[in-house]
């Protein structure tokens, strides 16, 4: 009967434990994937902004050209006759307006320059300068953007199919000086530099797929393309150019073994004409993302050309391992804890178990929303309440100070005299009226301001901040790396200069008292000496994780410099910081390293003291350490 309960209790916590793992292993792969999307959809984002950057490049060069040729003597007077002359004199005049623009038309083919074009305002071709023989043939059937500009007089940009080849497409109205219509100007540029100059602009190693009907390759040779074409291996109805830069063994034989599998997968992604990404395995195992971003045609919602980006990235594999290693210590941790819980219930001991899963609640992205004179607020919303961690209006005194004084941001530095600062964001370019802000975390976000005055209260504005930190991360993440430490992980020196500062500022005003401690590691050299660089590494790691992870929650810790690290304690007097590193002293005599052994530390406190200056309290607190040195070595000294 013993025997059969036994079976039956044993029974229970094997499938207890077999659910409890696929818990696990369910939630734990909910993170992974989460994480790996995240840097699947910052790589797409990242093909976006660069194609978005080129393709502007692009316009601006068609811009220019189009103003040199405008405004160019003679030009349009010609252009006007043109418009009104017999078939005999539009010979003539066609042989005249090429010897006219032949310079430019050089200077645009050295700039990528594909096809360079004047047509009528019936939609026959005038003058081609990159196909002199070809003339007067009606294009309204095969050029919906010429179409469109010569019934609307109005530029048409895109990515259009022509008779022979496709080709970005900038297709300017031609007006004379009375405002009389006179045809187009066709300045367009093909893709084969635009996949060439995306990879030396952005250093992605990125194809422009094209699909095989949006050209006719038995004419390509008029072009001197005809053999560069060929079948993709992302999608065999598309085609790709090939050059120096992307050559077949790439982008080609490469490709298509690392896509294999994906094949069925990206035909029915391609076909929804939308961007995706995903990422794939190559041949030296190395995690490497390829991201679709769609070319729509012209007036078209349907995509017949795709810029498809290469990129290794080693933090999914990182993530990948890291979600397999807590997947195996969850397996053992779990088989532990059963063996445990059956011994316990076959000894009879009752054993209550708890278990809580916590989600992770993702708040939906809100504005920072509030009304404001740009000094005191007189309203405020919850997202602007949780990310400054405020509760009253009066709690501040002057909204603008809480925009940090950096580079390209703006802040109370660039105020003229007298000048406010709703003016400021007046006379600041829509594009360039971005803030940025500290959270309650210390941590600096990008916003976009906008303001509209108030039809309730005169003199007051309701004020806009909407989160842009992703578009702003690559001067984000050099800001944060220059604010920890690159061995431990705690902040660093700048950082704790930084929030020094500020505390002594806020003690200065309120009197709240002020500490602060220098911990070094005793005989930290004879750990490089005796163990080498790599070890006295970790010593540094081991005692950073144990001091960062043991300080209050209100304390600021860093890494002040080689073997020292800094405790701020705001709102703490020396004789209170004296407990709190005492216990710290304590705890660092009970860590052990497997090679170099025991550790220990001394600790040197001062307090901020009427008329103190960064340098007179640091100079201070460094006696109270070397007095700690000199009497024997881990010891909390105050001075």
């Amino acid at each position: 009967m013993k025997k059969i309960k036994k079976l039956k209790i044993l029974i229970y916590i094997i499938l207890v434990l077999i659910v409890s793992n696929v818990t696990v292993f369910y939630v734990n792969q909910i993170n992974v994937n989460d994480k790996v999307n995240l840097i699947l959809e910052e790589d797409l984002n990242t093909l976006k902004i660069n194609y978005k950057s080129l393709l502007s490049h692009q316009r601006q060069i068609a811009d220019s050209f189009y103003d040199i040729i405008m405004q160019k003597d003679g030009f349009i007077e010609l252009y006007t006759q043109i418009l009104h002359s017999s078939s005999t004199e539009k010979n003539n005049l066609r042989k005249k307006l090429q010897s006219m623009i032949l310079s430019e038309y050089n200077i645009m083919r050295r700039t990528g320059v594909l096809q360079f074009q004047f047509v009528s305002p019936d939609n026959i071709s005038f003058l081609r300068m990159h196909n002199l023989d070809k003339y007067d043939d009606d294009l309204s059937k095969v050029r919906q953007d010429i179409v469109n500009t010569n019934k609307n007089k109005t530029i048409s940009r895109g990515l259009v199919k022509g008779k022979t080849i496709h080709g970005f497409r900038n297709v300017y109205p031609i007006f004379n000086d009375n405002g009389q219509y006179l045809g187009i100007m066709e300045i367009s540029f093909d893709s084969d530099s635009f996949q060439d100059n995306l990879t030396k602009m952005s250093g992605l190693h990125a194809h422009f797929l094209i699909h095989k009907n949006s050209f006719n390759i038995s004419e390509m040779y008029i072009y001197d393309k005809k053999s560069k074409y060929v079948q993709s291996s992302e999608n065999f109805d598309y085609m790709v150019s090939l050059s120096t830069i992307h050559n077949k063994s790439i982008c080609i034989v490469d490709n298509h073994s690392k896509l294999k599998v994906m094949h069925d997968e990206i035909f029915q992604k391609m076909n929804k004409s939308e961007s995706f990404s995903f990422y794939v395995r190559n041949k030296d195992f190395e995690i490497e993302i390829i991201s679709f971003l769609p070319i729509k045609e012209f007036d078209s919602q349907k995509a017949t050309g795709w810029i498809v980006s290469y990129s290794k990235n080693p933090f999914i594999n990182e993530i990948l391992q890291t979600g397999n290693v807590i997947n195996l210590f969850s397996i053992f941790i779990l088989c532990l804890f059963a063996f445990f819980v059956y011994q316990q219930i076959i000894a009879e001991i009752r054993i209550k178990q708890e278990h809580t899963l916590l989600d992770d609640v993702i708040n939906t992205s809100e504005d920072m929303i509030f009304v404001t004179d740009f000094k005191t607020i007189s309203f405020f919303n919850k997202k602007f309440r949780d990310y400054l961690d405020v509760r009253f209006v009066d709690e501040i005194e002057d909204v603008t100070s809480l925009f940090i004084n950096m580079h390209g941001y703006l802040h109370n530095e660039l105020l003229n005299k007298n000048e406010k600062f709703y003016e400021l964001i007046t006379r600041t370019t829509k594009e360039d009226r971005i803030v940025c802000l500290i959270d309650k975390s210390m941590n600096p976000r990008a916003f976009t301001i906008s303001t509209a005055q108030s039809s309730y209260t005169k003199g007051d504005y309701l004020v806009t901040l909407t989160d842009i930190t992703k578009l702003k991360e690559r001067e984000l993440s050099i800001s944060n790396k220059a604010f920890y430490d690159g061995l431990t992980g705690v902040y660093n020196r700048n950082k704790f200069d930084e929030l020094m500062a500020i505390e002594l500022k806020r003690d200065i005003r309120y009197k709240n008292n002020l500490s602060i401690a220098i911990v070094d590691i005793d005989h930290f050299k004879n750990f490089n000496d005796t163990y080498g660089h790599l070890i006295g590494d970790e010593v540094l790691v081991m005692i950073a994780e144990y001091l960062n992870n043991n300080v209050r929650e209100t304390d600021i810790f860093a890494r002040w410099g080689g073997e020292e690290f800094v405790i701020l304690f705001p709102e703490t007097s020396s004789e209170d910081a004296r407990v709190v590193c005492e216990k710290l002293r304590l705890g660092i005599m009970k860590l052990e390293h497997k090679i170099a052994g025991s550790v220990t530390a001394s600790f040197g406190i001062t307090q901020y003291k009427d008329k103190d200056v960064l340098a007179s309290i640091f100079k201070r607190c460094d006696d109270a350490l070397y007095a700690s040195k000199q009497t024997g070595r881990n010891k909390v000294s105050i001075k």
